[in-house]
């Protein structure tokens, strides 16, 4: 199992919370209040890693999660960084 970063255990479980709608790359790193440009790059990182796939529809892109984002690991990441 690979490392998780905090940014990237908040971002997993922001997706897992919210509605199909607010799962694009601006709205996540405006409610998380992540910079746009960090964002995209913790999101490039994560689609290397597969725990999360992009749509992209509009112009925009929405992100989903894939089977292989562990929710349980990102919970106690959370729970055990400051």
């Amino acid at each position: 199992m690979q490392k998780m970063k905090r940014t990237e255990a908040r971002i997993i479980m922001y997706l897992n919370s919210v509605d199909e709608v607010n799962k694009f790359i601006g709205k996540i790193a405006s409610k998380l209040s992540i910079e746009f440009s960090y964002c995209v790059k913790i999101l490039n990182e994560m689609k290397d890693k597969g725990w999360i796939k992009g749509t992209k529809i509009h112009r925009k892109t929405f992100i989903a999660l894939t089977k292989k984002a562990d929710i349980g690991v990102a919970k106690s990441t959370l729970i055990n960084t400051k």
